[in-house]
């Protein structure tokens, strides 16, 4: 799954959040910034789960994190067809 999350510009939040994540059994794969302003960063981390039950457990462990805001949960399947499915077409002859 992807996290979308909202942290504020406070020294010690990202390892919060990353404790947090490896406390509910999620192994982190990457994290990236999204955006940033003087008092906050938005981040997407990449965690891997064991199952969407696991998914859950993880996103609420996070949203009980004083100074972390869950924008958006996005899973594996959900992110490989943005754009939309391949196409296959029959020509006539």
């Amino acid at each position: 799954m992807t996290l979308r999350v909202k942290l504020l510009s406070r020294a010690g939040t990202l390892g919060e959040l990353t404790t947090t994540i490896g406390r509910a059994g999620g192994d982190i794969g990457a994290i990236d910034i999204i955006s940033a302003t003087r008092d906050s960063i938005i981040r997407d981390v990449t965690v891997n789960a064991a199952s969407s039950t696991h998914v859950q457990e993880i996103v609420n462990a996070v949203h009980d994190i004083d100074g972390v805001e869950v924008i958006n949960v996005s899973d594996r399947t959900f992110l490989m067809h943005i754009g939309g499915k391949i196409e296959s077409s029959q020509r006539c002859l």
